[in-house]
């Protein structure tokens, strides 16, 4: 329920309504992903003068109102995620209620969430090594997104609208507003086509019988449509393509009492990024060297910065044969650093369990 300010007019008719959801916050518990935020809304509505009576425009807004929580259930999260995600534009309906003292707003929103668990990898670049010392190295595959440089077009979109038949004849245009959104991106040889749509909506002065001027409002979703095409030579089918479209200039006129024309000048933008596979060493450990035969099984006690692999690297054996052995480490990744002081038992690789 959003209240209307008493002093900024008496709203009679809902021409349109419109609600913004901004993100506050992005966290993650167990077995779930939380965004908070808060909504923003504007009303534009036909209502009476306090003065006079007469009818005229009102336009009101609300900001950061109501507190939202988005929820989505994901097993497997943990605290510590990142939260990704894409929400689509609120969809929401209102009504004046209580004698315009409220208006009432009723409305869904789409969303789609995943969570990503951070891990950092450090990058061994340079290893200097004695002549009697042998080293054994872990490489590691990452995937990188190699972004490239912003391409961008101008378009224009050239069109008319024609007023719904529930609506009275045009007498006079008050104001236009125009939307752009992209909704699909191609890749053809050595260009990318980046396609969308302009919504459009009008308020105006509607001609009646009664020789009145009361206010009216119609809106044309998919008005019109555009598409751009850009020579990006580096692009490939496997390309990912981040495109955006941003109204630069518009124009609106009535063309006749239920058509108006419309011109928009808007410029859209597409970045390429290319997934690319890199091996990076991750981890480098001096093997040990036993002079005879290796010993059946040895038993360390675990240092800072020890892992997994540098154990099984360091004592010739491997990181299956180590769980094994030490059940206690299941759940700990080849690269996790293992807790300090924990006793570790390695045994010859192909020796029978000790445990």
């Amino acid at each position: 329920m959003l209240s209307v300010p008493v002093s900024a007019g008496h709203p009679v008719r809902m021409l349109d309504l419109q609600g913004h959801f901004r993100v506050v916050e992005k966290r993650t518990m167990t077995d779930r992903a939380i965004i908070l935020g808060t909504m923003n809304y504007k009303a534009i509505c036909a209502g009476s003068s306090p003065d006079t009576g007469d009818e005229q425009l009102l336009v009101y807004r609300w900001d950061d109102i109501s507190r939202m929580e988005l929820t989505a259930a994901i097993p497997g999260s943990k605290a510590g995620m990142i939260v990704h995600s894409q929400l689509e534009p609120p969809r929401i309906v209102g009504r004046i209620v209580n004698d315009g003292q409220f208006i009432s707003v009723e409305g869904t929103m789409g969303y789609k969430t995943k969570v990503v668990q951070p891990r950092d990898i450090t990058a061994i670049t340079d290893v200097q090594v004695e002549p009697d010392l042998e080293i054994g190295l872990r490489w590691e595959p990452i995937m990188i997104n190699q972004i490239g440089d912003s391409v961008a077009k101008e378009v224009y979109i050239d069109g008319t609208v024609e007023l719904p038949e529930s609506r009275p004849p045009l007498e006079r245009l008050l104001d236009t507003e125009f939307r752009a959104a992209v909704t699909s991106t191609t890749v053809v040889g050595n260009r990318v086509m980046v396609s969308g749509y302009v919504d459009l909506a009008a308020i105006y002065i509607g001609r009646t019988d009664d020789f009145a001027e009361p206010v009216y409002q119609a809106s044309w979703n998919n008005a019109g449509v555009f598409e751009a095409s850009m020579n990006v030579p580096t692009v490939s089918v496997d390309a990912g393509i981040d495109a955006n479209v941003v109204i630069l200039d518009t124009r609106a006129e009535p063309l006749s009492r239920d058509t108006i024309g419309y011109h928009v000048t808007a410029k859209v933008s597409c970045r390429v990024k290319e997934p690319l596979t890199k091996e990076i060493v991750a981890e480098a450990v001096e093997l040990r060297k036993f002079p005879g035969r290796l010993p059946t099984y040895t038993c360390v006690n675990i240092q800072p910065d020890d892992t997994m692999w540098q154990l099984a690297t360091r004592y010739r054996t491997t990181a299956e044969a180590l769980l094994e052995q030490n059940p206690d480490l299941v759940d700990l990744h080849p690269s996790q650093v293992l807790p300090v002081g924990t006793r570790v038992f390695i045994t010859k690789h192909g020796a029978s369990s000790l445990l």
